[in-house]
């Protein structure tokens, strides 16, 4: 229970960062929206993104791992779709500069929350 409120607030945290310090790459309506986005993300990321990374394995494996990021690029855009108060304007640039930015951001912050 404590890893997936941790994850949701790293996701929440996540879109309320990069929405102030990239906005043109995400606009992001309240922090009400970005919290209902980092659950809708969370739970994108526990059904879909698993999937999708067994499907695509042969690609991760040519490039070496960095196909996560269009992976990781595919789900954020799929959950900025569902939500009304979340844009991404196109899948490229925007979208993958997002995800390299969440990535980045959210490891940070699973240090800092975790305690690790």
């Amino acid at each position: 229970m404590r890893r997936i409120l941790i994850t949701v607030i790293s996701n929440w945290l996540c879109f309320l960062i990069v929405g102030e310090l990239f906005p043109a790459w995400l606009s992001v309506e309240n922090w009400k929206v970005a919290f209902l986005a980092g659950l809708l993300l969370g739970l994108v990321n526990v059904i879909l993104k698993p999937l999708l990374t067994i499907l695509t394995l042969p690609l991760h494996i040519l490039t070496f791992g960095l196909f996560a990021f269009v992976i990781n690029a595919f789900v954020l855009f799929l959950t900025s779709s569902f939500m009304d108060g979340i844009t991404i304007p196109s899948f490229w640039p925007y979208a993958f500069l997002t995800s390299i930015a969440f990535s980045i951001l959210n490891w940070i912050l699973m240090i800092v929350l975790r305690g690790k």
